[in-house]
């Protein structure tokens, strides 16, 4: 029994990366203007700004390792980025809604025990 989870446990990283990496390409799957787009209040908003900024701003040109490698960084510095639909970091979102989430994980294992 030990072996096994000592096995498991040798595999880990590796899972991990391999997730982190299916995650990362489906973010980033769509072109720098489609992701560019979710920056942008309203289709209106496209004509107010610069768009070859922002593309430089958030970095979206750059080759998928790069962009990858900055994302992992931030991400193991606990920064997940930005909500657009809550105005707030990603990290205090999850923190605000953590609780509810929780709680309703909890009612529907009950039925189920």
């Amino acid at each position: 029994m030990l072996n096994y989870i000592l096995r498991r446990l040798m595999l880990l990283p590796a899972v991990l990366v391999g997730i982190s990496i299916v995650i990362f390409l489906m973010i980033h799957s769509m072109g720098p203007w489609a992701r560019l787009a979710t920056y942008l209040p309203s289709p209106d908003a496209e004509k107010r700004v610069n768009l070859e900024a922002m593309v430089q701003k958030y970095h979206l040109n750059d080759p998928l390792y790069k962009m990858y490698f900055r994302w992992l960084g931030n991400l193991s510095h606990g920064n997940l980025g930005w909500s657009e639909s809550s105005h707030m970091p990603v990290a205090d979102v999850i923190r605000i809604r953590f609780t509810a989430t929780l709680e309703l994980a909890l009612f529907a294992v009950i039925p189920v025990i």
